[in-house]
């Protein structure tokens, strides 16, 4: 029997934090999460593109942005800009692992890794998704452990079902149903804006 994975990458998903807070735009990154709730949405865009843009886009030379600065902008609307944009990134990923198979996905989504200690950005996820998001709460080795679970189904270890005594939750965010048509429509105008810069160094 096989089995395959399907796979996006994303290279610049915590440098743009690191990046932000080298530059001043915090100080703590445990207090990103609360700036970017409580500042309001604007319609400025950042294009997470320090290693150029990879799935679905695949180009090397793309470069990193904000797009629609203005005299007002503030640096906490810099980095709520920041914090959607790698929250769009994820969308963009899903939208294309989507299109690649041909089975129905799972009604719940799990998250690990640095970046989703931030809750802003995995509501985010979780509002563009449309299901609930898992933060599991064991993030050493998680990819490790994950692969070594598919492996176990595969060679009838176990069923899918036995996985979830295996996964401890730190949290569950759940759809913003009220919220999502305002969001998709800043994903889409993002989506747009990433084409300005696209074969940006091109040579």
């Amino acid at each position: 029997m096989l089995s395959f994975v399907a796979e996006g990458c994303s290279h610049d998903t915590a440098l743009p934090l690191k990046w932000a807070r080298s530059i001043g735009l915090f100080d703590d990154v445990a207090q990103t999460s609360s700036i970017a709730a409580k500042t309001p949405h604007t319609d400025l865009c950042f294009v997470p593109a320090f290693g150029g843009l990879q799935t679905p886009i695949n180009d090397t030379n793309a470069c990193c942005a904000f797009l629609g600065l203005r005299a007002d902008t503030s640096k906490e609307h810099m980095l709520r800009a920041i914090l959607e944009s790698i929250a769009f990134r994820m969308y963009q990923i899903w939208n294309a692992v989507l299109k690649e198979i041909t089975f129905e996905v799972s009604q719940v989504v799990r998250c690990c890794g640095g970046v989703s200690s931030n809750d802003f950005i995995c509501q985010t996820i979780s509002t563009l998704v449309n299901r609930p998001v898992q933060r599991i709460s064991e993030q050493s080795f998680a990819s490790a452990r994950g692969v070594a679970m598919m492996a176990g189904i595969t060679a009838g270890m176990w069923k899918k079902s036995d996985l979830d005594d295996m996964i401890q939750i730190d949290k569950t965010f759940t759809p913003r149903i009220d919220e999502r048509s305002t969001l998709l429509n800043a994903f889409r105008r993002w989506e747009h804006n990433i084409k300005r810069c696209l074969h940006y160094y091109d040579t």
